[in-house]
This record gives structure tokens, sequence and C-alpha cells, in this order.
């Protein structure tokens, strides 16, 4: 048996070489056969069959030839075999076994060589995933460190912020009483009530400062407690009688109820009147005008506790204290986040404070071994506003030798607010009569607004709201010669109401003086652009206060004589007028030149075509020019007279 390939002829018998192997480009192949017949009677008839390739046997006769091309790689067994006359058994059968390597690319050795560098491959791919996740990762890690940096800056400049606001209030109450003491005419007696107002803002400053240096030590777990027996009733209307001249300012009603007219409970003084300082200061500053405040003392059952504060330590008696407002109340979701260090923002407006108030109330709580906790009335009792709720144990068992006050030890309270009462004065509110102009003051802070009526009341009369929109309704009425506003305050802030008032047709022409605590340009520059007329910054030279408010005045003066003498807005000066004010007195100015010959004109006319109520231009020609409208009228016919007569006309 031989095998031939189209190009290369491969002859071996197959007895010397069962097993031929080809190269993948042989792929083309003849294989010969034959028998060896020594007689030569009979027919020799062969069959072959390539298994794997073909599917049954392929009978030649006598041709001993078989071809194939395009052989698959692997191995393949070429058999052939030989009947003799008309047998149909085989006489005999041999095979061959013909093995086409595969192409080196497809090859054994290219597999595992690729299996291997798939394998490289695969750990490059992940090594360079697990690089770039990693430093994706440390870029994430580095991205929130800077985000927590940021905002850890944000909350110490916030909180420096607003210390510098709590502190520069009582600091212009010192400043201003004591600028006018030290420059009071010889001649003339000094208010009697200027030293209180030191002596008071001394103590403000005074308990700020120990504040923060409890806070202080509160965080480095330096502050420890001095505990003794205390009727914790008495002690809540002692702290409650700080606030009285607070809560008559704001018309605000301020109640105690407890379940008995005393309990002795084990307490630090100190810190429990710090504690509901801080709840009865915020219950004031979020509630408006004509408010109430409900301070409430119970022993608590456990079925109390349990629904109020869940799991709390068995064993132990507790009194549970109250503070419920009708005030803004509580942002959703924020009754607990309200509770945290340097947060001081309500509604989603910064309103002042340090920031700190309720977080070292909390602190000072769990000092006591007690919780507390806030909540919306809704939730409660369907009403507006918040509830804070502490629970403290009464029992000496509740706390450790090293927390019990020394026998020779007594706390002496130097919270000068227990003094306020000595200079409450009422300075009424008045209309514009006896020839002063009348002034009006919104700020939410009731001794702000206290040193304002002490310093103006001599020149001016002064009204006092507490709130912006109050403020703004108190405008409408009385119609002020100056506002003198704060810019923190509840809901609406200062640079709000500006606006209003600014944009309002009927308000526009009234001086807004800023007289605020925010001392930074971009927040001056803030203030000057919602349309203040002046930037004041606490603490203040109070001489300087009088002068601005008396050069307003003046200015306004001097604006309504030059509008009365003008027949047209271009002789007026552009930084004079408000845009507003300007465009109504173009307006008017050229209706009037209109009905110049007009012997009947008349306010009734104006208002009509100038498509407003007779009211409104009663109060604005008046506001603009200090004349009735009638005179007014009379005025511009004359001084158009005097023009066209100079004129030659």
């Amino acid at each position: 048996m031989r095998s031939f390939e189209s190009q290369d002829i491969v002859e071996q018998d197959v007895i010397f070489l069962p097993k031929v192997t080809l190269r993948y480009d042989q792929t083309s192949i003849g294989i010969g056969f034959a028998a060896l017949d020594y007689t030569g009677r009979l027919p020799l008839r062969y069959q072959y069959k390539m298994e794997d390739v073909d599917e049954s046997w392929i009978d030649v006769n006598d041709r001993n030839m078989a071809y194939y091309s395009s052989l698959p790689y692997g191995k393949h067994i070429f058999r052939v075999r030989l009947a003799v006359g008309d047998k149909s058994y085989p006489e005999s059968e041999r095979a061959i076994e013909f093995i086409v390597k595969r192409p080196l690319p497809i090859s054994a050795m290219a597999m595992v060589v690729y299996c291997v560098l798939g394998v490289v491959l695969i750990l490059l791919v992940y090594d360079l995933f697990r690089r770039s996740n990693q430093t994706r990762i440390e870029a994430e890690v580095a991205r929130r460190d800077e985000a927590q940096q940021r905002q850890l800056n944000k909350m110490n400049m916030d909180f420096f912020a607003n210390i510098s606001h709590e502190f520069r209030t009582p600091l212009t109450m010192i400043h201003g009483a004591a600028t006018t003491l030290c420059d009071d005419d010889p001649d003339s007696q000094p208010d009697a009530r200027l030293p209180k107002i030191i002596k008071h803002n001394a103590g403000r400053l005074l308990r700020l400062v120990s504040q923060m240096l409890e806070f202080n030590k509160l965080e480095t777990d330096a502050l420890k407690l001095e505990v003794k027996l205390v009727d914790v009733v008495a002690q809540t209307r002692q702290i409650m009688g700080l606030f009285e001249h607070a809560r008559e300012q704001k018309r605000i009603s301020l109640s105690l109820h407890a379940e008995e007219d005393s309990m002795l409970v084990y307490l630090d003084e100190d810190k429990y009147e710090k504690i509901l300082c801080n709840l009865l200061s915020n219950a004031l500053k979020f509630s408006a005008a004509g408010g109430e405040i409900e301070v409430t003392i119970i022993r608590p059952t456990r079925e109390w506790l349990n629904k109020t504060f869940g799991t709390i330590a068995d064993g132990q008696n507790y009194v549970a204290i109250s503070v419920s407002d009708t005030g803004i109340g509580i942002p959703e979701g924020k009754t607990e986040s309200i509770f945290g260090r340097y947060y001081s923002t309500q509604a989603g407006q910064n309103i002042g404070g340090t920031g700190i108030g309720l977080y070292f109330s909390r602190k000072l709580v769990e000092l006591h071994h007690g919780e507390i906790k806030a909540f919306n009335r809704s939730s409660i009792d369907g009403k507006k506003g918040a509830l804070f709720s502490l629970v403290l144990p009464v029992n000496e068992s509740a706390y450790s030798e090293s927390e019990h006050a020394q026998e020779n030890e007594q706390f002496v309270s130097v919270d000068a607010d227990r003094y306020l009462s000595e200079y409450t004065v009422d300075v009424p509110e008045v209309a514009e009569e006896d020839g002063k102009p009348t002034i009006l003051v919104v700020d939410d802070d009731y001794e702000v607004q206290y040193y304002l009526k002490t310093l103006l009341a001599p020149h001016y009369n002064v009204v006092t709201r507490f709130d912006a929109m109050s403020g703004y309704e108190a405008i409408e009425q009385i119609n002020p010669a100056v506002v003198i506003s704060d810019v923190l305050m509840l809901d609406v802030d200062g640079f709000q109401l500006c606006r209003m008032v600014k944009e309002n047709f009927m308000m526009s022409h009234i001086p807004f003086i800023m007289l605020t605590a925010k001392a930074t340009v971009s927040e001056q520059v803030e203030g000057l652009n919602a349309g203040a007329d002046a930037y004041v910054v606490k603490p203040f030279d109070p001489k300087y206060l009088l002068a601005l408010i008396k050069s307003q005045i003046n200015n306004r003066d001097k604006i309504r004589k030059m509008v009365g003498e003008s027949t047209t807005v271009a002789k007026l000066d552009e930084d004079l007028l408000e845009i507003q004010d300007r465009n109504f007195l173009k307006q008017l100015y050229e209706l009037m030149e209109k009905e110049l010959a007009n012997p009947e004109l008349n306010i009734n006319h104006i208002a009509r075509e100038m498509l407003i109520s007779r009211t409104k231009l009663y109060y604005k020609i008046k506001n603009l020019t200090g004349d009735t409208p009638t005179d007014f009228f009379r005025k511009y016919k004359l001084n158009r007279a005097m023009e066209l007569l100079k004129a030659g006309n």
C-alpha cells in the first residue's frame, strides 16, 4: 500500500510504516493498494473506507487507488479489504493511520501558549481593574474627606459667625450706653437705666463666655456634676422669671403646670438652669407675638416613659420636664438632627444663634443620666409648635459620690437676666404727632428694641415690631419716616423685607436702614442690592445712628422740595429716587403738562388717567412732595408759568 500527495510522494509500505504523518498543507492524498495473486484465475475486488470521512465502504472492484482532498486535521484510519471471486466476506483487510498536523496557530502547543497568554491577560486585566478600582476608591475617599473638611470648615465658620453675632448684640448695648453716658451733656441728667443696661449686657457676655468654656469642658469630659437636693418646681419657676420681660415684650403667655407644688430631686442647679434657659430661649425665639409657652413638670409613669422615650433604665424614679410652644415647629425629619453640634438652621434659613444650645443641653441632660427628645406638637395634640421633653433621675443613688456637691459649697447664680426687671420700661407706640417723625424698628431681639427705644425716643416717635411681616403691616398703617430693621429674623429676613418695601409702589420712597451684626462685605453688598439706603454694623456709635437717621430724613425733605419745584424728571438726580418713584413722577409730569390749560384739573381726573386709586395717588404725592395733590398741581402750574415767562413764550 502506498500513499501519494499532490506535491510530495510518500512511498512507504504499510508493513514498515503503519502510521503516516502529514503536514497541515498535505491534505490532498492518493492511496494505492494491491494484493499478491499468484494464480490470477479469480477476480479481485477491493473496498476501502477512511474512518471519520467515509460513512460506508467504497467498492472499487479491480481499481486499486483511493483519493482524498482536504482531509481535516487530526487522526484518520484508512482501511482497505479484499474479496476474491464471488465471496462476499473479505479475504484480507489492512489499515494505515494518517495524522494531519494542525497549523502552528492552532496547534496543541499554540493552544497551550494561548491559554497561558489568556491567563496572563486575565491577570493583567484583573490587576488593571483592581488598580483602577483602588484608585477610584481612594479618589472617592479623598473626595469625601475633602467634602467633610469643607463641611467642617463651613460649620466652624458658621459657628464663629454666629458667635460673633451673639457677641455683637450685647456689645452694641454696652458700647451705646457707655458712649451715651460718656458724651452726655453735663448739665442734663443722664438716663438712670443706662448703667443697668451695661450691667445686664455685661452679664450676657459673661454667660456666653461661660457657656463656651463649659462647652469645651464638656467635649473633653472635664465638666463634672455637683448635684444636691433641690425643689425642681421652685427652681423652674425662678428660671422662668428671667424671661418675664422678654415674654411681655412679645405678648407671649408663659405658664408653669406642675403635678405637685413641690418636688425634691437631686440635680445640679447650675446645669439645670442652663438646660431650661436654652429651651425657653428657643421657644421665645421661634414663637410669634401672641403665642403660648407651657412648662410642665410631672412624675412620669413607666408607661409614659416607654411611650415617650422607649427603653429607659429601670430601678430609678424620674422627673419629666416638658417645654412646649406655639411657634413654627421643627422641620420635617429634623427632630433628632437639631441636637447636632453647630446646628442653627430652621426651615432652611439661618436665624442666628451659636448652634450649640440644644447640643449643649442634651449633653448636660446625659451628664445627669437622663434623656431629652424633641417632637412636633402636630404629632401629639394636633397643634402647631414644638415640644421638648427631658427626664432626670431623682434619687441620690443615681449619682456617684464624686457627682455630689460638697456640703460647704453653695451655687450662686450670676445670671444677669435676673436684673432685667430693674429697668423694664415700656415706650408707648404713638403715631406721628407733636412734630416728631415716626421711626419703625423691626428686630426680634427685645433688648435691641429696648435700647433703640431709649436712644430714639427723645427725638422720634418709635414703633417696634418683632418680625418682618408684622413690620410690613405696620409700614402700611403708620407710614414711618424711616425703617430700621435687623437681618436675621424668623420666616422673612431683613433682606426680604427691604425688597418687599422697595418693590411696593406705596412704600418705595421710605428710607430703609439695615442694623445688623452681619458684618462681611458680601453681606453688606447683599443688603445694598436689596435696596437698603444704609447698612449699619453692630456695635455702632449711637451718635452715628442718630446722625444717619437725621440725614435720611433731611434727604427726604430735600427730595420733596426738589420734586415740588420741578416740572420734569430730567431735572431730578437719578440717584435721589427709586426707579418706581421716578417712573411715577415721569408719568405724572407728562400728564400734567398735557392738562396744563385744563382749569378743572383735580385729583380725581389725574387718578383716572393714571389708572390708580384716589387714595393711593393722594398718599404717594403727599409722601414724595410733602404737599397735597391740590397744592402740588397749583405749584406745578406756577412753576411752568414761570418757565414760559422766562422763555418769552
